[in-house]
């Protein structure tokens, strides 16, 4: 079938390159618990108690009808992994834009899909965006992460249920990769934080020394 830019809907490409300058990588930095936007999605320390991410950054922000989103979507929902050469030079310029940031982890560890929806989507996006980031730092890709039962989609959850429904739904599979290591936790969009906290909590368990969220979106 033939595609079309999710932007102009210009026949022949996902998205055109006068689509895809268009997508901003400014960041979007702001607590894991709180929200409160801050410089370096560092958590607050009034809510650090309540959270194993010690921050967490997106590359730009998530809304619905917006290009990125229906990037997001399409690679996600409509399994176009083809669009992840599409999201690898934005978070390429994000990088360039934010060096400093991030400088001293050691591993990148993507958030795991079960067995059971790998098969049905046929690839893991957060592995992809994963790629990409452990490739702008120049850090190796650990996949020290599994999902131990299968979840429900969180997108169709609200706050409560997706803590519920991830809950004791990862292990980690490689702790002498994360003991001692200061870890960058990737995964394609951060919204309530549920996932990604319950992921940071199991590897700290682990023995990591530091758990840092990196995400494309921010809902």
């Amino acid at each position: 079938f033939p595609i079309f830019c999710l932007g102009c809907r210009r026949e022949g490409v996902w998205v055109c390159v006068d689509c895809a300058v268009t997508i901003g990588a400014a960041g979007v930095h702001a607590c894991p618990v709180c929200h409160t936007y801050n410089g370096d999605g560092v958590c607050c320390r009034s809510c650090a108690k309540q959270s194993a991410l010690a921050s967490v950054r997106a590359v730009a922000r998530y809304a619905e009808g917006e290009l990125l989103a229906r990037v997001i979507q399409a690679f996600k929902y409509g399994y176009a992994e083809e669009l992840a050469r599409t999201v690898q030079p934005i978070i390429t310029t994000y990088v360039g834009n934010h060096r400093g940031a991030l400088h001293d982890i050691d591993i990148v560890v993507p958030v795991p899909l079960h067995p059971r929806r790998l098969a049905e989507r046929g690839f893991n996006q957060a592995e992809h965006v994963a790629l990409a980031v452990a490739s702008a730092f120049v850090r190796p890709l650990v996949p020290a992460l599994k999902r131990s039962r299968y979840t429900k989609v969180q997108a169709r959850l609200n706050k409560e249920e997706r803590m519920i429904n991830v809950a004791d739904a990862f292990v980690c599979a490689l702790s002498e990769a994360v003991e001692g290591k200061r870890v960058l936790l990737v995964d394609d969009v951060f919204t309530t934080g549920s996932t990604m906290q319950e992921c940071a909590r199991v590897l700290a368990a682990a023995g990591a020394r530091r758990v840092d969220g990196f995400t494309i979106a921010r809902g």
